[in-house]
């Protein structure tokens, strides 16, 4: 009897590329990924924008800075990119930091609603519009549909409540009975060797 690991046949490419494809991609995946990919393009043509700015402004003794909000500015959008990606390809670990970010910022609008006339009628509006998209993207990666795809589901008792069993997420634990699994591993099957 021979031993041979591999991912099903049917997913094996699918798998290659680093897709759940096991599971269909949600809409509200690909909605959580379009609102992500926005705010990634808007962080960088702000990053840019400041960048250029900063530019025209930093005197020639004064590199240092500007050079030090180059490194910054692409490594934020390096991350955004990355989250994105996670998104699209089912990471746990990228649900999760988009999870805190669109938490942090319903927090935040929450928390300046009392000082919203202060700041005029359109800021006050794109502020509230930003906080309720957000909102809906932190709903939408909670819904059981996107906890299948992000591979929540506990392979032996079928229950959504899991947490990391490793510091990245590649290995989860399920709160109802205890099983821990990898997320990464591929199928073990026997087959006997024909001649």
């Amino acid at each position: 009897m021979t031993t041979l690991t591999h991912d099903a046949a049917p997913l094996a490419a699918a798998r290659s590329a680093g897709s759940r494809p096991a599971r269909a991609r949600p809409g509200i995946i690909t909605a959580a990924v379009v609102i992500q990919a926005l705010l990634l393009l808007y962080v960088t043509v702000s990053t840019v924008g400041e960048l250029a700015g900063m530019a025209r402004i930093t005197p020639t003794g004064d590199q240092a800075a500007l050079v030090g909000a180059v490194v910054g500015g692409i490594a934020y959008i390096a991350i955004g990119a990355m989250l994105v990606r996670g998104l699209f390809t089912g990471s746990v670990l990228a649900q999760r930091l988009v999870l805190l970010g669109a938490g942090w910022a319903v927090l935040s609008t929450v928390l300046a609603l009392p000082r919203l006339e202060s700041i005029g009628a359109s800021m006050m509006l794109l502020l509230v519009a930003w906080g309720a998209v957000r909102a809906l993207q932190f709903y939408w990666l909670t819904r059981p549909e996107a906890k299948v795809w992000f591979g929540l589901d506990c392979p032996a008792c079928g229950s959504q409540k899991t947490r990391g069993a490793s510091l990245l997420y590649r290995k989860l634990r399920c709160r109802s009975c205890d099983h821990v699994w990898d997320r990464t591993a591929r199928e073990t099957i026997d087959v006997e060797a024909f001649d």
